[in-house]
């Protein structure tokens, strides 16, 4: 556990590694302010999550935009071509 999970929510900046597989770690103190004021930490929660879980949204979200770039590429363009009407389709000789 870090040594800040103490004073504010904390969460590790990057996938650790042991014998179970990778993982993230995020930790959340607890203080007794609703007691008395001196607001003291009187517990710290973590959990783990898989380092896969964090990673792969992002690596979605890269091919969500490529894919839409290419839609916005490609729509308007076989629109264009299948969406005449017959008397503006070009003339064949």
């Amino acid at each position: 556990m870090p040594g800040d999970a103490v004073s504010h929510p904390t969460a590790s900046p990057e996938p650790s590694a042991d014998p179970w597989g990778s993982f993230m770690s995020a930790y959340a103190p607890i203080d007794n302010s609703a007691v008395d004021s001196s607001g003291n930490t009187v517990a710290v929660p973590g959990i783990d999550v898989a380092a896969s879980a964090c990673v792969a949204p992002a690596t979605r979200g890269g091919w969500i935009i490529v894919t839409g770039v290419v839609s916005i590429v490609i729509v308007p363009g076989v629109l264009s071509i299948f969406g005449r009407k017959p008397e503006d389709a070009p003339e064949t000789p």
